[in-house]
């Protein structure tokens, strides 16, 4: 839970962080923010959906670091998410057409926006493999309790650049 308040104070709350870099490559962009309490730096590399594919207007996907050095991949949509008896969704994602990855268990949160999150470490890595390597990605969140699909197309162009100023990008 404190990940994903932290993640939607860099997103909606900015004014209340001091600002320590915004950079931008592509359809991606770095937002880097200083929590004035304890000077903590917090990074995110994100990109807003380039369309909507069904269910699910606005879409967002981040991968954002924390001070602890753990890695974790948002992906905010306007429509809520009910998850199961443990508040998560499965999730899946297509690089370039490739072969369809799939994980369960992303966490459902609502702070900031309707979001699935995944902090897994090994899904983290492998996500920010296939995304170094591709150009599009598709990207699907189901929601087994509500019936919900959500579906959006994400530019890959700039991922690399931006992604690789992460603290915790993957070697």
């Amino acid at each position: 839970m404190g990940r994903l308040l932290i993640a939607s104070l860099l997103l909606y709350a900015t004014p209340l962080w001091g600002q320590v870099e915004t950079a931008a490559s592509g359809d991606w962009a770095l937002r880097s923010r200083v929590n004035p309490v304890d000077d903590s730096v917090i990074d995110m590399a994100l990109s807003e959906a380039q369309e909507a594919l069904g269910a699910g207007g606005i879409g967002l996907l981040a991968f954002s670091c924390f001070p602890n050095g753990d890695a974790v991949v948002f992906y905010e949509t306007d429509l809520y998410l009910l998850g199961d008896e443990t508040d998560q969704v499965r999730a899946r994602y297509r690089v370039d057409g490739g072969r369809p990855r799939a994980w369960s268990g992303w966490s459902v949160g609502t702070l900031g926006g309707p979001n699935a999150y995944a902090d897994d470490a090994s899904v983290v890595r492998q996500m920010y493999a296939d995304f170094r390597r591709g150009s599009s990605v598709v990207m699907e969140l189901v929601d087994d309790a509500s019936g919900k699909v959500v579906r959006h197309r994400f530019s890959l162009r700039g991922f690399t650049a931006v992604s690789g100023r992460l603290a915790c990008a993957p070697g």
